[in-house]
């Protein structure tokens, strides 16, 4: 199997304890705020960048043991997903290591703060009874962030260029699946080259993903027929995070924002572009529980009332 170029847990964490046997806690530590990097306060903290790679690899890893199956575009045929033990993760920690050296940035704490550019391959396929397990199709979520940047600084607003996305689908692929679905985030967010230029290949489609306000998340690409095979695996948003986000957003409509204000449902419901079950339970909370709204009929068209008092 082609892993993707980070080293093996076992050697990182070795080398990594020789790193941390010569530092102590604050020692030699050379990184800059972000007033003194130059960076305007518009970007994300390295703890931030680090807790939304681990929320995206938990969130996928959950949504492979709900979902169980998922189809393999050449057969058309489903195929069951693997436990999340036989799953393989990875990490740039030799990465993080080698750019501590080089910038004489030394400081054990940074080691575990930073983001690691994480990643998971979890496998789908068949079993025969005396074959085993033959996987047939991956879903690949990887991570990354601008390593240097956040050893450099604690805050990093720099965005992830199309040529670092385009080495990391090369490095996940593997001849011996017949196709990979593979979703790309970035903690800071891509940059423009990157969305009009999403990679596409035989054996393998491909979404880049990035974090929204509150629990949304943003999927660039994936309109291809064979990412649809996959598209809720990365649906990371869950039923009651999507009800509560609508009904926020319901709420603060500018039509609503006045005591007596109303708006048409259904015009509300195109513009916030929520699937109809979402919107139609967020309501029913706004309409049923608050008081503060109320669904009145005229001619025929619901609307969504404040209540004037």
């Amino acid at each position: 199997m082609n892993r993707p170029a980070w080293e093996d847990d076992k050697t990182v964490a070795e080398d990594l304890k020789n790193l941390e046997d010569g530092i102590q806690e604050g020692d030699g530590l050379r990184t800059m705020s972000s007033e003194q990097n130059g960076l305007d306060g518009t970007g994300i903290s390295r703890q931030e960048a680090r807790a939304r790679e681990e929320d995206f690899i938990s969130r996928l890893i959950l949504k492979a043991s709900e979902t169980g199956a998922i189809l393999n575009p050449v057969t058309s045929k489903e195929c069951v997903i693997r436990k999340e033990e036989d799953s393989e993760r990875w990490d740039s920690k030799r990465v993080v290591k080698d750019l501590m050296l080089k910038l004489d940035v030394l400081d054990r704490s940074l080691v575990k703060a930073m983001p690691l550019n994480q990643g998971v391959r979890i496998d789908a396929g068949s079993s025969g009874l005396f074959s085993g397990f033959k996987a047939q199709v991956s879903v690949v979520g990887q991570c990354l962030s601008p390593i240097e940047d956040f050893l450099k600084s604690d805050v990093s607003a720099r965005k992830t260029p199309f040529s670092e996305v385009d080495r990391a689908v090369k490095a996940i692929l593997d001849a011996k699946r017949d196709h990979h679905y593979v979703g790309i985030f970035s903690t800071t967010g891509f940059a423009g080259e990157c969305l009009g230029n999403i990679p596409a290949g035989k054996g393998f489609s491909c979404a880049l993903l990035e974090k929204g306000a509150g629990s949304e998340w943003t999927i660039h690409g994936g309109g291809s027929a064979e990412w649809r095979g996959a598209a809720g695996m990365f649906d990371f948003e869950t039923r009651p995070e999507k009800v509560m986000r609508c009904a926020a957003a319901l709420k603060s409509h500018p039509d609503l924002r006045l005591r007596g204000g109303h708006v048409q449902i259904e015009r509300a419901k195109t513009e916030l572009g929520f699937p109809a079950d979402v919107f139609e339970e967020a309501l029913a909370q706004i309409a049923g529980l608050s008081g503060e709204f109320v669904v009145r009929q005229f001619d025929g068209v619901k609307i969504l009332q404040k209540s004037r008092f």
